[in-house]
């Protein structure tokens, strides 16, 4: 929280600060329910003992989460602060695990409700913290901005009028990220990474002229630093190129938490909390283009299952209109037959749709390689004579030259300069560091074999 206050103090002007629960409690909160349904289990099937058992264990959890939450205020507070607002959720928290207890099971509406309760602890932790170091900030209730709707979350009717009045009297406010309104008028969350996508949404809804998203990492790497070390650090970045990233086994924020954001064309900055790195910069394409030359990346994964799916005529476009952006990574298509790679964690999925369309297939487990160059298309050439490929075209002759015994086969172009690759074997991280550091050192030709 120190480093949260810094950052306040480091930004002039109109701010609002959107806060994720304290490290680790979230987590606590879904152990919880997790005891309260057991509980409730246990007390349908009969077995008294085990459901008290289950209701105790809640109990301790909540003990944990208080003796954490004590630990950061004696840390950070006067001695004897009063904290209201802490009181009143922890008394929140209490009573839905004894109104279970009562009730002998736990609703749906207390479960949603429980584990929303980290953010409300930590942000009234901090607006005390900061009111202590003089700071003029306000603390405000995110349920009365934000609201679940059929499709998505939109805005209370009074939203943009109630943070209009808060920012007159304060220079800061302290919102909950993660919680809304529910349909039912209920306490809701976003589920996991929810507070990144209420940023991107508050953000939208006052015009911000920026929004800074701070994390343990200084920004999104060309390759994983962990298995790379010499990944540098991508400047600016598009939604859709991030998109593919993680899609494809990057660990980076993916871009539909920030979408409400990137439609309002806010630039969104992911940071570093504990450095001063400048970070990276997400934004479209476009001014991308007109504004700065950024570097290729490369992320790969293997956790992939390839589908060959033999169509007969009448099934030629049989998959097309299947999410591939979700469920399955990329497909490519014949008029005979249809390739699809598929998380191997939904590989039962398109067996399934492959089985009631009547479909055979073959399937085979491969790592895939995702380079791209951020918006730049790369120039590929052959070690014997240098003479030019296009991409498309010759994409089933190239693979990379330094794999002299397992070739990566060049899949396909993604588009926006980005091309997938696939290997029958797991790579090395030596392999992949070699991959990237041609890539890095070339930035636009990659130097292929015809095989």
């Amino acid at each position: 929280m120190q480093k949260a206050l810094a950052i306040i103090r480091n930004h002039s002007g109109k701010k609002i600060a959107v806060l994720s629960a304290c490290s680790g409690v979230t987590n606590l909160l879904h152990n919880i329910v997790s005891n309260l349904s057991a509980a409730t289990s246990a007390y349908r099937e009969g077995n008294l003992v085990v459901a008290e058992e289950q209701y105790v264990s809640a109990k301790n959890i909540l003990d944990e989460i208080i003796v954490l939450h004590r630990e950061i205020i004696k840390e950070l507070l006067p001695k004897n602060s009063s904290l209201p607002i802490f009181e009143f959720y922890l008394r929140k928290i209490r009573q839905r695990i004894l109104g279970s207890a009562l009730l002998r099971r736990l609703t749906e509406k207390n479960a949603r409700a429980i584990v929303s309760m980290g953010e409300y602890l930590s942000t009234a932790i901090f607006t005390e913290y900061c009111r202590s170091n003089n700071e003029n900030v306000q603390w405000l209730d995110t349920y009365s901005i934000l609201t679940k709707t059929v499709t998505d979350t939109g805005f209370s009717d009074s939203a943009i009028d109630i943070i209009a009045k808060e920012l007159r009297k304060s220079d800061t406010l302290v919102l909950q990220g993660y919680i809304r309104k529910g349909l039912d008028g209920e306490l809701d969350n976003f589920g996991r990474g929810g507070s990144d996508y209420s940023a991107a949404l508050l953000g939208k809804l006052i015009g911000a002229a920026k929004i800074e998203i701070y994390t343990d990492v200084d920004g999104v790497y060309s390759a994983d630093p962990r298995k790379v070390p010499d990944a540098k650090i991508i400047s600016n970045i598009e939604p859709r190129i991030m998109g593919m990233m993680a899609s494809f086994g990057a660990k980076v924020m993916h871009p539909d938490s920030l979408r409400p954001a990137i439609e309002a064309n806010i630039p969104v900055y992911i940071k570093n909390t504990f450095s001063n790195s400048p970070g990276t910069v997400v934004r479209s394409n476009e001014v991308i283009n007109q504004t700065t030359t950024s570097i290729p990346s490369i992320t790969y994964t293997d956790d992939i299952t390839k589908f060959i799916v033999v169509k007969p005529s009448t099934a030629i476009s049989a998959l097309s209109s299947f999410d591939f952006n979700d469920r399955f990574l990329y497909t490519a298509s014949n008029q005979f037959i249809e390739t699809i790679y598929v998380r191997s964690e939904h590989e039962n999925d398109l067996i399934d749709i492959l089985a009631d369309k009547g479909l055979d297939f073959q399937k085979d487990s491969v790592t895939v390689v995702l380079i791209t160059s951020l918006g730049r298309r790369l120039s590929f050439y052959s070690l014997d004579n240098k003479d030019s490929y296009n991409m498309i075209e010759q994409s089933n002759n190239l693979s990379f030259s330094i794999f002299r015994d397992n070739l990566l086969f060049c899949v396909g172009y993604m588009g926006k300069g980005s091309y997938l690759f696939e290997s029958s074997r797991a790579l090395s991280e030596e392999e992949i560091a070699e991959i990237h550091d041609i890539i890095i050192e070339s930035k636009q030709t990659i130097q292929l074999e015809n095989v």
